[in-house]
């Protein structure tokens, strides 16, 4: 019965964990719905039926006054049910666990003395001990500890009901305990009844806290950034689902205390609850990114020879008779500085602009542009000066338990540009700096999108059937679960 109650109580509570009063608007969204909740469910009675028949128990003994006794070789020898339900209890702002239908069946070996003044007697036998029918009705909230906002389980009710104790004793002296096993049957169902609730409140109140502190509340990304799934609203439990509020900012990774000059927008409402699971991510929670990442000067690319891949690498030349390069795309600096290389710096000039669309994300980036020379004396001459406006346009899916992303089109537009090298075409510059970062550019922050920014997890715990839908102002990912070979 308590490890019964320990899997259906983590099992259901790990996906509830929320709940802090608070007027801040989310970042991200979390939502699980009815679907979601009856698997849970389905998952929690699997896993403690596998686990009851596997379990192994250590001997007991003990010494009480008079009495010495030791209980040898348990084995669980019968299980019947357990039927189990989850429901949202809104009125309790919690969910309701109904067990029914539970039993199993021990046998052990036991032992006992006791001193009768100064006599010791001895007895020893088996036993076959039954508990059947037994309900019990848990009712689980969730708050949150104020001063690391993390979720603390509430036992908010609990009712026990055990249908019937039955001992049967084998062994030298198993016809006197038989006459008594009335008595024995009447004490235990009495003890059981007593002690399962306080177990279970208990149980609730301090281990499952504990396991709920494993609930990952940050994900880091990148080797530099970090976000934060704080929680700023209380938990929402209503007939179709349960939903979870958070913080959904993003951090430097070094420094978690700057905050972003950003605050979210509402989230538009979603009547369809067909998956499991769904989770908002706002233009908030990308604008507090775009933020860390330029305030850190993490914006800015040098794009050099060695950068490129090796069927490209005469890419950067000035001068290329028979192949295409900058030196033939940009003919002044061919003349300027023949037998030489390009070196392309760009780095952020402000903070990074952000939109949702029905389409997908726009991201628009501006920053200053500059392409020097490496001539062959070793001399390093700025060539060319000029701002620059990269637009990238992109879409996000769900891989690998990540929210992953696909530059599917940009846009490069030069302006206040400064020459060194004479007079130029401003076309022929554009054509390379966009042929450049079509080439190279591109290609990485793709590689670096489809590395992706973690979900919340758990161990075991696989995504299915996932998708991603934009709205303005927010990316809704829809998603079913798979615990292990579970279906």
């Amino acid at each position: 019965m308590r490890l019964l109650m320990r899997l259906l109580v983590i099992a259901s509570t790990l996906l509830l964990a929320q709940g802090q009063s608070s007027a801040y608007k989310p970042g991200v969204k979390i939502r699980v719905t009815n679907k979601g909740i009856n698997y849970v469910n389905s998952v929690g009675k699997t896993l403690a039926r596998k686990l009851l028949e596997q379990l192994q128990f250590k001997d007991i003994a003990g010494k009480q006054d008079k009495l010495e006794y030791s209980l040898s070789n348990i084995v669980i020898t019968g299980l019947t049910g357990p039927e189990t339900s989850l429901v949202n209890n809104p009125d309790l702002n919690a969910i309701t666990l109904s067990i029914t239908n539970f039993g199993v069946t021990l046998s052990t070996d036991w032992w006992a003395k006791y001193k009768l003044l100064f006599i010791p007697l001895s007895a020893s036998g088996g036993l076959v001990a039954s508990v059947s029918d037994v309900s019990l009705t848990l009712t689980v909230g969730v708050d949150v500890d104020p001063s690391t906002l993390y979720p603390v389980a509430r036992s908010r009710g609990c009712t026990v009901s055990i249908g019937g104790v039955k001992f049967n004793f084998n062994g030298g002296t198993a016809w006197l305990l038989n006459l008594l096993k009335g008595v024995f049957e009447n004490l235990a169902r009495n003890v059981l009844g007593d002690k399962i609730c306080v177990y279970v409140n208990n149980f609730i109140d301090n281990d499952v806290t504990k396991k709920l502190q494993d609930f990952k509340m940050v994900a880091g990304f990148l080797d530099k950034f970090v976000l934060d799934y704080s929680l700023v609203a209380p938990v929402n439990f209503n007939s179709l689902y349960i939903e979870t509020q958070h913080k959904g900012e993003v951090y430097w990774k070094d420094d978690l205390k700057t905050e972003s000059p950003f605050t979210p927008s509402l989230i538009p409402s979603w009547t369809d609850n067909s998956n499991m699971a769904y989770l908002w991510v706002t233009e908030y929670t990308i604008m507090t990114l775009a933020y860390v990442a330029h305030t850190h000067d993490y914006l800015k690319y040098t794009l050099t020879p060695d950068k490129l891949p090796a069927s490209s690498k005469g890419y950067l030349n000035t001068t290329c008779p028979d192949s295409v390069c900058a030196g033939s795309l940009l003919n002044q600096i061919s003349t300027a500085y023949p037998n030489s290389q390009v070196t392309i710096n760009i780095i952020s000039s402000a903070v990074p602009k952000v939109n949702i669309t029905t389409t997908g994300l726009q991201l628009t980036i501006n920053g200053a542009f500059e392409l020097s020379v490496l001539t062959p004396s070793g001399s390093v001459q700025s060539a060319i000066t000029s701002n620059v406006a990269l637009s990238l346009s992109a879409t996000a899916s769900i891989a690998n338990q990540a929210v992953t992303g696909n530059v599917t089109n940009f846009s490069v537009k030069l302006d206040g540009l400064k020459s060194n090298i004479g007079d130029l075409d401003q076309s022929e510059l554009n054509t390379m700096i966009y042929d450049g970062i079509n080439m190279i550019v591109i290609p990485q922050i793709n590689a670096i999108a489809q590395a992706g920014v973690p979900l919340p997890s758990m161990k075991d715990v696989t995504l299915s059937n996932s998708k991603a839908t934009f709205l303005d102002g927010v990316l809704v990912l829809s998603s079913d679960a798979r615990y292990k070979d579970i279906v």
